[in-house]
């Protein structure tokens, strides 16, 4: 993984992802495209956080996980 550049980006659909262990920067967790599953506001939480959307496909736990612990990515913005 290259030098990276912490940024906060509000993730949208067709941006791709990929996300690092943070132990091992070389291996890969998670990686794909995004695809929002959208809530209505204050309806949802993440261990106890309000969310408004979840990624289709993956556990909701696992995923607030990666951006909880601020596990390493690589984001490419949607053309």
């Amino acid at each position: 993984m290259p030098n990276t550049l912490v940024l906060c980006h509000v993730l949208k659909d067709d941006d791709f992802l990929t996300i690092y262990d943070p132990a091992n920067r070389e291996k890969t967790v998670w990686s794909g495209k995004i695809l929002l599953q959208s809530y209505n506001l204050f309806t949802q939480d993440a261990r106890g956080f309000w969310i408004h959307a979840d990624q289709v496909g993956i556990d909701r736990d696992v995923w607030a996980e990666y951006f909880f612990r601020e596990y390493p990515a690589q984001l490419t913005k949607r053309k």
